[in-house]
């Protein structure tokens, strides 16, 4: 399950980076659409440290709520 949530983070990560879609007019959403890409990242990168914990799936949903949010 593990592997499977890595190749589909770094899956997402690599076909949504800024290099690979058009620019977004609206500077609202390139700031979203790039914290996203950057949450993602992180998540593929804590996986892969083995480092996945309640707290950190608790701050991300704060991070993604605020940045609705904003």
């Amino acid at each position: 399950a593990t592997a499977q949530m890595e190749e589909k983070l770094r899956d997402f990560a690599r076909a949504y980076e800024p290099d690979s879609v058009l620019p977004l007019a609206d500077g609202v959403l390139s700031f979203i659409h790039h914290q996203i890409i950057e949450l993602a990242r992180d998540c593929l990168t804590k996986s892969r440290d083995g480092l996945i914990t309640t707290v950190y799936f608790y701050e991300l949903q704060e991070n993604l709520e605020k940045l609705l949010q904003d």
